[in-house]
This record gives C-alpha cells, structure tokens and sequence, in this order.
C-alpha cells in the first residue's frame, strides 16, 4: 500500500487490534504448530513472524472431483471464452487482464471474457469501456454453479498480483480448463 493507505491503517483501532491478534498467534511460544494451504505462506509467516520452520505445516487445498469434472457434451466453437473467477478484484489482477483482453482483441483475435465474482465491477466496466471492449466482457456477478462457468469456458485466466494458494485454479483444472 502506497503512504497514505499505510498511515490510515496505523491509526485505524480495528486494523491494530487484528496486527495485535496476529501477532499474539504468530508467536512461537503461543502456539506450537501453524498449518496453511501453501509453501508461500509458510515462508511468509517464518520470515514475517520468525516461527520456526519445522513448526508450520502445508497441507494443500483439495477439489471436489464429483462438482468440478469436465462436461462431456462441451462443444468448442470458433470465438474463444475466456473465464475469470475472483472476489477481490484488484488483487487478481483484473486490471492488467482487461488491458492484455483488449491487446488480444486489437491483434484480431475472436474471443469474449467473463468475469464472475463478487466485488464491485463498476471501475472494471468504465476500464472495459475507456479500451473499447465493453461489448465482449459479460461482467456477471457471484453464482452459487461456478462448476457451469468453468465448464462452458475455453481457457480460464487468473492474473493475481498475489495468492498464496487459489482454489480456482484447482477448480478450473479439474473442469478440464487450461
């Protein structure tokens, strides 16, 4: 975060009592194991907190495989469908993906984008807009059947600026997506 945002979350009494909360789990003497879904976080939480290593254990995220499966019946067709799934727009990195959508759409590539998530689309669409590819990205909102969106998409793209672990990469993979 840039000055300012650091400076506001110094002063804010909800943001120190969550540090403070952290800090108190974190510590080695608090604590005697930590799990977490990804070597990321364990190297994070080891550097951030000097826990020791041999204390934090990884267990990775699993995946339905009776929800997320492939549809057999899935037909490809000419203009590629690209999926994006996330909650936290900016982190997943839907900005750079609206500008590298609208790169491919300049160099005459047939494709639509779908965003599903539920985080303010708003600056997303005005983005959309502003690069003149309004008409090809369907900015859908949350659905409860994300399996659906995986499955009726050609590729699914994740961008993140940062996620230790995403369970839609797991999901999109056992949908058979690249």
């Amino acid at each position: 975060p840039g000055k300012i945002r650091s400076f506001i979350e110094s002063i804010n009494p909800r943001h120190r009592t969550i540090l403070k909360i952290e800090r108190a789990i974190m510590n080695p003497n608090n604590t005697r194991i930590i799990v977490t879904n990804s070597q990321l976080s364990k190297t994070l939480i080891g550097e951030y907190y000097q826990y020791p290593q041999d204390r934090i254990h990884v267990i990775y995220n699993g995946v339905d495989h009776e929800q997320f499966t492939p549809d057999p019946n899935y037909q490809e067709g000419s203009q590629i469908k690209l999926l994006f799934v996330g909650q936290d727009f900016k982190r997943k990195g839907l900005d750079p993906l609206l500008r590298a959508f609208a790169m491919a759409r300049e160099q005459g590539h047939d494709c639509s984008l779908r965003v599903v998530g539920s985080d303010n689309p708003a600056p997303y669409r005005e983005l959309a807009g502003r690069l003149g590819v309004i008409d090809r990205v369907d900015f859908e909102g949350p659905t409860r059947e994300i399996q659906k969106a995986y499955q009726m998409s050609d590729l699914f793209v994740f961008p993140s600026l940062f996620d230790p672990f995403a369970n839609v990469v797991l999901e999109s993979l056992a949908c058979g997506l690249p």
